[in-house]
């Protein structure tokens, strides 16, 4: 994790945690959490909140922006994330199911 976080970050992240538990899969909870895992350097929280955020979007059909966080899922090694950024191309493209 990275070194001096500003306590104000801590803070965020702890709001939009019970923020999380109280609205699962909220847009804009699970982006801002996404950016604080970024900016902590906790890339397993990061890429959890970013799997579910990609969840949200195909829930919601906003595929273009379920297309950039897939871009970024495919940056992890983890199998989740990939399986993720897998079945994010597989809904804009049926065909290319690989």
């Amino acid at each position: 994790m990275a070194e001096n976080v500003d306590p104000k970050l801590l803070e965020g992240i702890a709001y939009f945690e019970k923020m999380l538990k109280v609205m699962p899969g909220d847009r804009t909870t699970l982006e801002f959490l996404s950016v604080a895992y970024e900016q902590l350097g906790d890339e397993e929280k990061q890429r959890t909140a970013l799997i579910q955020l990609a969840e949200t979007l195909l829930r919601e059909k906003d595929f273009d922006a379920a297309d950039a966080i897939g871009e970024r899922l495919e940056g992890f090694s983890e199998t989740d994330a990939q399986d993720m950024a897998r079945r994010i191309r597989s809904v804009r493209n049926p065909v290319q199911l690989k």
